[in-house]
């Protein structure tokens, strides 16, 4: 079962990694080929920012509730 849950949640991330790299692709004026923003390296950074972002508004969402 945990190896079931830890396949999903690595593909889940995977894909919201690949998300975010298509709107970095699309937000920076599409000057770069998409391909350079899927590379394994750039998808690790993508991976990153969401992950970043997403602590980040868990603390500021906290900060405002108390």
């Amino acid at each position: 079962m945990n190896i079931l849950f830890e396949l999903m949640l690595e593909f889940l991330l995977e894909g919201v990694a690949k998300i975010i790299g298509f709107l970095r692709w699309f937000l920076s004026g599409m000057k770069k080929p998409i391909n350079h923003y899927m590379t394994d390296e750039n998808i690790k950074l993508n991976l990153i920012f969401f992950l970043t972002a997403f602590v980040s508004i868990i603390i500021i969402g906290l900060y405002i509730y108390l």
